[in-house]
């Protein structure tokens, strides 16, 4: 389920806070594709965020 009232105004980079509030729906595939867009071109050259989604992906599969 694709959840399109996750954005963020205009066509601004998002940001390191940004990420870290999108990280659940990113992971769980509840974004809509031009927001997952943003997140992933984020992620390519941030790799404080690429950690962390690591980290939350990791904590996930650990839980199902």
């Amino acid at each position: 389920m694709v959840n399109d009232q996750i954005a963020f105004p205009g066509r601004r980079r998002i940001g390191c806070r940004e990420v870290e509030e999108l990280i659940d729906a990113y992971i769980d595939g509840e974004m809509a594709p031009p927001l997952v867009a943003r997140v992933e071109t984020h992620l390519s050259g941030c790799e404080s965020c690429r950690a962390t989604v690591s980290h939350c992906r990791a904590i996930v599969d650990t839980a199902k």
